[in-house]
């Protein structure tokens, strides 16, 4: 089952399926890997050939982010009305734009465009997740309110982990000590790189944020110093309900501050004006006074 996710609406779009140049055709592999006339879709509006390269393209990504094995068939995709997909389901107990039933296969609400647009692909891979987690057993020791939350929340991981992975940060960079020496391999080459430093830290500085002393890291000033690299502050805000505005604001140099807490202070600042501004937005839900 799928609600959904608008955070994710508007990113642009970019998806590729890599194939080795030469690479040989293994007879173990399904079928459908390499004949599209095994893979039913239904409901559709447009060239049927290309439905069904996605759904082969979603598939192996699905197993790609999870781990699962490839299944020797895939189940039956149909892009129907609302009333269809709710019955999949939850018996047209919920709200959905798509769902995997066992029996029935795989419903997407036939308002999305899954070809055109990324929100409906990734919903298309959650319930193929689904399917995948169906033909594994995955979960099955639970009970059914424990096994309905694990799925959904794996589900759900692996959506998050393509849309990431396409359309938000294909170089993201690690945590800890291991990340600190990429993001200075990085600077070394030329590239930018964006730290999130609205966050709770077990290592840092107590520096003021909305008047209390708050364990702060220290990382952009650290490297703003080294490199004598400019820093600019960076906000996504909401606009109505599906729309976002990306603010680039004003850059600050370094070099004008006198130590690294100094600047860490000046960026509390700046974070603390933007919350103010909209706080219904600030969703950091970790406690930075702690």
């Amino acid at each position: 089952m799928m609600d959904v996710l608008k955070q994710y609406q508007h990113l642009p779009l970019l998806t590729v399926l890599l194939v080795t140049p030469g690479m040989a055709q293994s007879e173990s592999q399904p079928i459908w890997m390499n004949d599209l006339s095994q893979l039913s879709v239904a409901g559709v509006d447009g060239n049927l050939i290309v439905y069904r390269e996605l759904l082969r393209e979603l598939t192996l990504e699905a197993v790609a982010i999870t781990g699962l094995p490839i299944p020797k068939a895939l189940p039956p995709v149909v892009l129907a009305d609302k009333e269809t997909v709710t019955r999949y389901a939850c018996a047209g107990k919920c709200r959905a734009l798509g769902a995997y039933h066992p029996r029935f296969g795989v419903a997407l609400d036939r308002s999305l465009d899954p070809i055109n647009d990324d929100l409906a692909r990734s919903i298309l891979l959650h319930e193929l997740v689904h399917y995948l987690q169906h033909e594994n057993q995955l979960y099955a020791d639970k009970t059914d309110c424990a096994r309905w939350f694990k799925r959904e929340e794996h589900a759900y991981s692996a959506q998050q982990k393509y849309l990431r992975k396409k359309y938000v940060c294909k170089n993201q960079i690690k945590k800890g000590v291991n990340g600190v020496r990429e993001a200075i391999t990085y600077i070394k080459n030329k590239h930018s790189i964006a730290l999130m430093i609205d966050q709770r830290v077990t290592e840092g500085k107590k520096v003021n944020f909305f008047n209390k002393p708050a364990l702060t890291t220290t990382l952009p000033a650290q490297l703003s110093y080294k490199f004598k690299l400019d820093i600019i502050p960076v906000f996504i805000e909401r606009d109505g309900n599906d729309n976002f505005i990306i603010e680039f604001q004003d850059k600050i140099n370094s070099h004008k501050y006198k130590d690294k807490i100094e600047l860490t202070e000046k960026l509390n600042k700046v974070l603390e004006k933007m919350v103010m501004r909209n706080p219904n937005q600030w969703i950091w839900t970790h406690n930075r006074w702690k």
